[in-house]
């Protein structure tokens, strides 16, 4: 085939024919296409790109709300967005490159269709405009389907429903210079001076029930130790250093519901999957047979790892959590707790805990940044609290603080 009249033709475009060569096989637009090509070509590249940034965000495992994080503070913390998201950039301007001036700009697109024994060729680029539907019918769906991304991710972010606290009090607060106890003395004691939210801590029982109690070294009962853990029976049977009242996980419950306005820090210790599966399977189910499952709405789930809270929410979907880092991060590695800070914001975990050795000008500006609650663990002077709230932490554990101390 002769190409006539070259110069009222643009040559651009591929060729899909079976055999060409570059002198005759050539995609021939009139001049009036071009602004029709490069707006198709453009398209292509927006859908491309779009798909391509898709791709990059699921690889990387991070929501949509974590992407417009990083936007806003130009992936300041992402830097491997930004060289794959290069890589894409470049491959896409290589690609225009080439059907603009390479192979394929010398090529034509060649329409072949066999209707019985009657051929019909078509060399128009009229044709091609056809092709818009489908681009744009997939970059409507893309768009789509990230709207409908973020608009999840941002709603499971405004879900969290604890506002915070001044002051957590610690297994219940201290009761008679005693800490650690979890008894049912300490909190009444410690809501009278005016605590609402309480931490406290769990262990399983050998006949597989959850009573408060530090651990089972503890020689707060007698005959009870790590080597002979008790039952829950036998645990409530015997006070606490003599004196004070023993609590179960249901009697927790029970407390809870009578007190509607207090919150619970949970401190489970586990961490390892199968025994944090087992810890809260039976929390729940306590709860279910107690008829008081709501009282989980008032329940601040704290956290040792990032697997943890899968495995917690696979369970039930608590609405607050907070991830401390005794059992995670020591403060040796400022990188690492970025992570964490970023693993945290994506995932709606608003409040970290962390010792007071742990706590300085550049920990507090990371979580900052990432609108992290940062809370101190254990914190009994009323001098060093009000200094660390100073220096912008949200609040302090505390064995004997209340929240009267801060307003003198």
């Amino acid at each position: 085939m002769e190409v006539r009249d070259i110069e009222e033709y643009w040559i651009v475009g591929i060729d899909i024919a079976e055999v060409w060569t570059k002198k005759e096989k050539r995609w021939i637009m009139k001049r009036k296409s071009k602004l029709m090509l490069y707006g198709y070509r453009s398209m292509i590249f927006f859908v491309l790109l779009l798909a391509g940034v898709c791709v990059i965000n699921m690889l990387q495992e991070e929501s949509w709300r974590l992407f417009f994080y990083d936007l806003k503070w130009g992936f300041a913390d992402n830097r491997e967005f930004i060289k794959k998201f290069a890589v894409l950039v470049v491959l896409l301007i290589g690609w225009i490159i080439w059907s603009e001036w390479g192979i394929a700009g010398r090529l034509r697109l060649k329409w072949k269709i066999q209707v019985g024994k009657h051929s019909y060729e078509y060399y128009n680029c009229k044709y091609l405009e056809q092709l818009y539907i489908p681009i744009i019918v997939i970059a409507i769906i893309l768009v789509s389907c990230i709207l409908w991304q973020i608009i999840n991710d941002f709603h499971a972010a405004e879900s969290s429903v604890w506002e915070g606290s001044v002051t957590i009090g610690h297994s219940f607060g201290e009761i008679d210079g005693h800490s650690y106890t979890g008894s049912l003395e300490a909190f009444r004691y410690n809501y009278e001076k005016g605590l609402r939210v309480f931490e406290v801590d769990m262990e399983i029982t050998s006949d597989d029930k959850v009573v408060l109690r530090h651990d089972w070294n503890q020689k707060i009962q007698e005959g009870i130790s790590s080597a002979d853990p008790p039952t829950q029976e036998r645990f409530l049977s015997i006070p606490i250093l003599g004196e004070y009242t023993p609590l179960s996980f249901e009697e927790l419950c029970s407390i809870m519901m009578e007190y509607s306005d207090i919150w619970i820090v949970t401190d489970t210790k586990y961490k390892d999957p199968k025994m944090v599966n087992k810890q809260f399977a039976i929390i729940k189910e306590t709860a279910l047979k107690a008829d008081a499952l709501n009282v989980f709405d008032r329940f601040i789930v704290q956290l040792y790892s990032e697997e943890m809270y899968e495995t917690v929410e696979a369970i039930y979907p608590f609405e607050s959590y907070i991830f401390t880092m005794y059992q995670r991060w020591f403060g040796d590695d400022e990188a690492e707790f970025t992570k964490i800070c970023r693993w945290s914001y994506e995932h709606n975990v608003d409040n970290i805990a962390m010792g007071r050795d742990l706590v300085n000008k550049e920990i507090l500006e990371i979580s900052s940044q990432y609108n992290l609650n940062v809370y101190v663990n254990i914190v009994n002077k009323i001098a060093t609290a009000k200094q660390l709230l100073k220096d912008g932490v949200k609040g302090v554990y505390t064995d004997r603080l209340s929240p009267s101390d801060f307003k003198e």
